[in-house]
């Protein structure tokens, strides 16, 4: 019967309760970004939500703000752009608005050479500027061919025909071998054959 009674005193004692410890997780680290300091350029480690307010260099102990310059360099770049738009504008208008002179001038730089350009080129000296037909002529009549010396000579278009004038200053020797200056006027066909010819002076 005691023993009975024990058993049925040990069954009515509660069991300790089990407690279980709360899940105590630890607080996710805040990302951490390295800033330069505006004033000493020393390296701070600040959280990335900081980046838009004061901070306290741990270097210098003086307040800055990382995105300030950013923003800064954001503004400087778009006033750089925006001058440059008014300046690309400004030259396109002024091109569009060009003197019909200037106009006439770049269309010529495309077209084909005239019969007096053609012929201008061929009958040319590049080294001297004078007309080699007439320079041929001119020495053929003189006393002392060798003593020829090329002053100048003017080109000129004619009004009307298929030739051109040529006006060529010269030096040579007369027939008292003194050196004189004379000129002459030649007038000379775009295939090169000499049309007319008249000394005058200078």
């Amino acid at each position: 019967m005691m023993e009975n009674q024990c058993d049925s005193n040990e069954n009515n004692v509660p069991q300790a309760e089990q407690t279980q410890a709360p899940d105590e997780r630890l607080p996710e680290r805040e990302a951490e970004v390295t800033v330069k300091c505006d004033y000493c350029k020393a390296e701070n480690v600040i959280p990335k939500s900081a980046m838009d307010k004061k901070n306290t260099c741990a270097q210098c102990g003086r307040n800055f703000t990382p995105l300030s310059k950013a923003n800064k360099i954001t503004c400087g770049c778009m006033i750089v752009i925006l001058i440059l738009a008014v300046i690309g504008i400004f030259w396109g208008i002024k091109s569009c608005r060009s003197t019909p002179e200037k106009a006439e001038k770049s269309v010529n730089i495309y077209r084909s050479p005239s019969k007096y350009e053609m012929a201008k080129k061929e009958h040319q000296n590049p080294l001297t500027g004078a007309s080699q037909i007439v320079v041929d002529y001119v020495k053929s009549k003189m006393k002392d061919p060798n003593s020829f010396e090329h002053v100048g000579t003017y080109w000129e278009e004619a009004k009307s025909g298929d030739r051109y004038m040529v006006k060529m200053i010269y030096r040579g020797k007369n027939s008292f071998n003194a050196v004189i200056t004379e000129a002459v006027v030649v007038m000379v066909s775009f295939d090169g054959k000499i049309i007319s010819i008249k000394e005058t002076t200078r």
